[in-house]
């Protein structure tokens, strides 16, 4: 009998620990909205912070990633490691599980499982975008990131004239009071990004209107614009828009640091080339993309050939 009540008690814990995980998911994850903080959703439920943290990260793992039809264009793939073409508008990775809308999302949809994320872009940022496919892969290419070993070049359409070649070293933070932005700050992590322009071209300033946020509102807007190669050695998180901002330079269409566009709805900044140390063979290897079409079409309004 003893055992009976056992049985009963311990079906009745289990049953009970699965619905608060359900809440937790819920709480934290409401539809199309953001996801919910921990210290919110632990106050909504009065339980301890890290007690929800735990529930959450428990249910999380029986909960498999969306899974998105959308297309995604392969550059490259092999037993170790999938290449992509990341267009514009979605994220590498979705912004919580039970989201969609990302190359993940995408890839799962087209191979039926998820590869592992050691790569990030910006959303509106196109181009090389690199992903694992095993855990050792993955071990491999993190060192190579952490280690500056692999080579990412990006392409940006820049407003103004800058020299030939540049180096912006400065570092980057958090922004004070806006969460999506970063800012240069000496307190902030080091960053170094190295710049060489490729051609130049001109535009009509009426074309262009400056970001609410951008630090040159109520400034003219530059008659020139630059097709500049960047090179980031270190990876913040909008270290090539914030650095050309900061010198002088942002990008066009950037609607956070520089100066939306008419002819370009998003950042021109496009990751072209990325080569890395494959992680089996450890021969140097460079994948490619080509501008996409919206770029492609700026730089020819531009009369910048590429």
């Amino acid at each position: 009998m003893q055992g009976a009540n056992f049985k009963e008690d311990w079906t009745r814990m289990r049953a009970q620990e699965q619905q608060l995980r359900d809440d937790v998911l819920r709480i934290l994850y409401p539809a199309d909205k953001e996801k919910v903080e921990d210290g919110q959703a632990a106050e909504k439920m009065n339980l301890p912070v890290k007690r929800v943290s735990l529930l959450a990260k428990m249910a999380r793992k029986h909960f498999p990633l969306h899974a998105d039809s959308g297309p995604i264009e392969i550059l490259y793939e092999d037993e170790d490691i999938i290449v992509v073409n990341k267009p514009a508008g979605i994220t590498t990775t979705p912004s919580h599980r039970f989201k969609g809308n990302s190359v993940l999302n995408r890839l799962v949809g087209k191979l039926g499982w998820a590869p592992l994320t050691v790569h990030r872009l910006d959303m509106e940022t196109t181009g090389v975008n690199i992903l694992a496919k095993t855990s050792e892969a993955a071990r491999h290419l993190h060192a190579q990131f952490r280690d500056k070993i692999i080579e990412k070049t990006y392409l940006a359409i820049t407003l103004g004239s800058p020299p030939s070649s540049f180096e912006v070293d400065v570092p980057i933070e958090r922004h004070a009071t806006n969460k999506y932005m970063r800012r240069v700050d000496t307190g902030g992590l080091p960053a170094l990004t190295s710049f060489l322009v490729i051609a130049s071209g001109v535009i009509d300033s009426g074309a262009c209107e400056w970001s609410e946020y951008s630090d040159y509102n109520g400034f003219p807007i530059p008659c020139t614009t630059s097709l500049v190669q960047c090179t980031p050695v270190t990876g913040r998180t909008h270290q090539i828009r914030l650095h050309l901002a900061h010198h002088g330079f942002p990008i066009l269409g950037d609607d956070l640091y520089g100066a939306k566009c008419k002819f370009m709805a998003r950042q021109a900044l496009h990751a072209s080339k990325l080569t890395i140390i494959h992680p089996r063979t450890h021969i140097l290897t460079t994948f490619r993309a080509p501008p996409p079409c919206d770029m492609s079409h700026a730089l020819s309004t531009l009369h910048i050939t590429y």
